[in-house]
């Protein structure tokens, strides 16, 4: 896709929050909107109406008068993210030592579906059936 094509498809605001969100989280402490404005380049409004937009999807939270840093909205969407991950991983090792399992026994071969495996002599082999 052309780089001008692309440009059609981008939503700015997202981008600004985007850039606000890194503003926040590259500060070591809570940071005012006004350091906001000078991280980012973006006007003042932008930054307090954006800020609110964070403060209610609970990905920023203000902290005293008017600092915000991240709160656990972002956090959320890691863990949920991490815990797929994890998920699948072990669906996949529970997968691989059943397959060891069969191979170790002899068991692996072709299935019916022409899934490939291992012979009783511990070479590949496939078996392929006429089911019509």
């Amino acid at each position: 896709m052309r780089e001008k094509d692309k440009s059609r498809y981008i939503i700015e605001t997202v981008i600004q929050a985007g850039k606000v969100l890194e503003a926040v989280a590259n500060s070591k402490e809570p940071v005012a909107p006004a350091e906001i404005v000078r991280a980012t380049g973006l006007k003042q409004n932008t930054v307090f109406r954006l800020l609110k937009t964070l403060e209610e999807l609970k990905y920023v939270r203000r902290i005293g008068g008017d600092r915000h840093e991240l709160d656990m909205g972002l956090a959320l969407f890691w863990s949920r993210y991490k815990s797929r991950r994890l998920d699948d991983r072990a669906r996949i090792n529970r997968e691989l030592a059943e397959l060891e399992i069969k191979k170790d026994s002899g068991q692996a071969g072709m299935t019916k579906g022409g899934q490939a495996g291992m012979t009783k002599g511990g070479q590949a082999g496939m078996t392929i059936s006429d089911d019509s």
